[in-house]
Formats: C-alpha cells, structure tokens, sequence
C-alpha cells in the first residue's frame, strides 16, 4: 500500500513539474500565427481537392509559408508549441483562422445555392414537360379512338 502511495506520489510530483515552453527567440505576434495557420490551411485544402494546381505552379506549402513568413521549420515548431502551451490565446489563434476561412467560403456557398436552385428548376421543368408530353399523347390516343 506504502509503495503504491509512493509511486502515486512520485507521479503527482513529475506531473506537476512546470515545462511550460520557453518564449522562443523569434516570437511570432498572434496575428502573424493567424495568418501562418490561414495560409496553411488554405494550401492544405488545395492539396486536398485541387493538387494540380499546386504541381503546376511547383508550389510546395512548407517552402512557401517559411519564405512569405521568414521563418524556418524550427520557428514554426516552437511558436506552435509556444502558443498550444497558452489555451486561451490558443483557442483564440484558431478561432480566428476559422472565422477567415469561412469568409473565404461563403462566395463559393452563395453560388453552390444558386446552382441548386437552377438544377431544381431544371428538375421541375423536365418533369412539366414530361407530363405536358404524356398528357399531348392521352388526347391524341382519344382522338385516334
């Protein structure tokens, strides 16, 4: 029992221990990171459903964010876990990349509504006209009679 109390201790202490990361030499403000993550973020989702486009300008996303930004991997690494370390301003940084993001995207939903509301109408008009030309058949048939 002793050992187990112990051992249970000894965990609380190591857990306990302040690693808070270090402030890194080149500190990148929190709109900076925003905007790192946004762009990020933006050529990721291009990676994802639009590669090509990425290949055919031989853009690689690292090079490019680490040379618009200055930065280096490294940078990046340690401003990342500095600012994971700091919940609040954390939650903050992301909320911000989603909010941008979703500005980005809400041109692109506007026209996706208007393109179903088209193909809809389209829908709607293929099945009058397919009605309308059943309905032309029925009173020629009753003509015919």
């Amino acid at each position: 029992m002793k050992r187990a109390a112990l051992i249970l201790l000894a965990f609380l202490v190591l857990g306990c221990n302040d690693n808070a990361p270090k402030e890194p030499e080149k500190l990148l403000s929190e709109e900076e990171m925003v905007n790192v993550l946004y762009d990020i973020t933006m050529l990721q989702s291009i990676r994802s459903f639009k590669p090509q486009v990425l290949r055919e300008n031989h853009v690689d996303v690292a090079e490019y964010v680490y040379n618009k930004y200055d930065i280096d991997s490294t940078i990046f690494a340690q401003n990342h876990t500095y600012y994971a370390s700091q919940l609040d301003v954390y939650e903050r940084i992301h909320n911000k990349v989603s909010d941008s993001v979703k500005k980005q995207q809400e041109p692109f939903k506007e026209e996706e509504v208007e393109t179903k509301k088209d193909t809809i109408k389209k829908g709607k008009n293929k099945i009058l006209d397919s009605i309308a030309s059943k309905r032309l058949k029925m009173n020629e048939e009753k003509k015919d009679k």
